[in-house]
């Protein structure tokens, strides 16, 4: 995650989290994504994905011929997948998972982040806690156990260590069902348990004196593609 910042620096320097986050959600907001049923569920077209990846992936942050909010949804959920690095470090994913059922201890798992990290799961957080609000809910029928379900593989990582784990934690299931499916069924409920309980009870403006996330401020229309200025940083050095 440190090495994404210091990679858009030299464009967006005040930018706190990745540039990508803020570019998609406030592209699901200006498109309608507060008043589409299953946004987050649903999937966006697959190819309209793949497409709009190749575009940021060449640093050109634009909505041009982008009109649905599913894609960008979805886009959202394959990059925080595709993170080399999970967003929960692997070293804190246990404790995640063996304190899931205490939202306070939950809360206090966030607030020890790497502060990278924890910038980005105020950020995610904090939009989608703007699908909460009760008339949104209604439209959209994503309900605070929905949107938990669908976002917490994007969020938690599960290793090899972390599933043993779980495993000697509850061998007596394991007689009545297939170890292999009961371990991941539980793994996904506790993990779903955690990001619920952050939808629920984290403060994300109170958690990062320097940070305070923001939504709505309108999808970046013009980037400096990363291609164009690494040549030009080629050309300069040549001078």
């Amino acid at each position: 995650m440190d090495a994404i910042i210091r990679l858009q620096e030299r464009n967006y320097p005040h930018k706190k989290v990745p540039i990508i986050l803020p570019f998609l959600a406030d592209g699901i907001l200006a498109l309608g994504g507060l008043r589409l049923e299953g946004i987050f569920r649903v999937p966006g077209d697959g190819d309209s994905v793949s497409d709009l990846k190749l575009r940021i992936d060449r640093g050109y942050y634009t909505l041009d011929n982008v009109d649905d909010p599913y894609v960008l949804a979805s886009l959202m959920k394959l990059w925080l997948r595709e993170l080399c690095d999970p967003l929960i470090p692997d070293e804190m994913y246990n404790e995640c998972i063996m304190n899931s059922n205490d939202p306070d201890s939950c809360v206090r798992i966030v607030e020890r982040l790497p502060t990278i990290n924890r910038r980005v799961i105020l950020f995610l957080v904090s939009f989608l806690q703007l699908f909460l609000e009760e008339k949104t809910q209604s439209i959209t029928k994503m309900t605070p156990a929905n949107l938990a379900l669908v976002m917490a593989p994007n969020l938690l990582r599960c290793n090899s260590d972390s599933m043993s784990v779980v495993f000697i934690n509850a061998q007596w299931v394991c007689l009545v069902l297939s170890a292999f499916a009961f371990i991941n069924l539980l793994i996904g409920r506790y993990e779903q348990l955690f990001v619920y309980h952050l939808l629920l009870h984290l403060k994300c403006h109170e958690v990062d004196p320097h940070y305070k996330p923001t939504h709505g401020l309108g999808a970046i229309q013009e980037a400096r593609p990363r291609i164009m200025s690494q040549a030009r940083d080629r050309r300069d050095r040549r001078r």
